[in-house]
């Protein structure tokens, strides 16, 4: 009896560990990133839109952010839209956060 105890802790403790290895791995990485923190653009295809407002618009592109081009979270804003800087283009703007990983 004592042991089966034990064997249902084990149990528990390792789908415990297995339940958080599973967040870490799915749970997008923008998510954590902080003021300041670098991201790298990951666009299946085509480019992320470096945007003068945080709006979905053709009229307030400012650039084109490609997989792999570098941007610095300066503010993470409400909406999915992050103000940022790209070192590329030496601007600031919005961009879709959901296209930022670290």
């Amino acid at each position: 009896m004592y042991q089966q105890a034990i064997n249902r802790g084990v149990c528990k403790l390792a789908l415990g560990a297995v339940a958080l290895l599973l967040f870490l791995i799915l749970a997008p990485v923008a998510a954590f990133a902080q003021d300041g923190d670098q991201c790298f653009v990951e666009v299946d295809e085509g480019y992320l839109a470096l945007r003068t407002a945080p709006a979905y618009d053709d009229d307030n592109v400012i650039a084109k952010l490609y997989t792999g081009d570098v941007v610095s979270v300066e503010e993470k804003r409400a909406g999915g839209y992050w103000w940022v800087y790209s070192p590329k283009f030496n601007r600031e703007g919005y961009v879709n956060a959901d296209y930022l990983v670290q």
